[in-house]
């Protein structure tokens, strides 16, 4: 059974995370989501997301939290960076449905 999740586990790493960071941001809504947290670890803020110095409060504060933490581990914001955490809940999502 373990060996079982074990090797579905990487089965969806390798389909979820290969080339995470190959492609550019895609229009119109992930390079809006990236710059929120960029300013975001820039102002050091972690309630309010902001965009152009407006708050911006398009989706839920903990996919913000999470892509500002995966940047911090990948030494800065970027397109690998900010769909990691849809990456890793994807992983887990596939484990929790097998």
């Amino acid at each position: 059974m373990r060996r079982d999740a074990g090797v579905l586990v990487a089965f969806s790493a390798v389909l979820f995370l290969t080339a995470l960071g190959a492609r550019d941001l895609w229009n119109p809504n992930e390079p809006i989501y990236g710059e929120a947290v960029r300013e975001m670890a820039e102002r050091g803020e972690w309630l309010v997301p902001y965009v152009n110095d407006l708050p911006f409060g398009e989706k839920p504060i903990l996919f913000y939290w999470l892509a500002r933490v995966a940047g911090a581990a990948t030494f800065g914001v970027s397109e690998f960076s900010l769909r990691l955490p849809s990456a890793m809940f994807g992983i887990v999502g596939t484990l929790l449905a097998w």
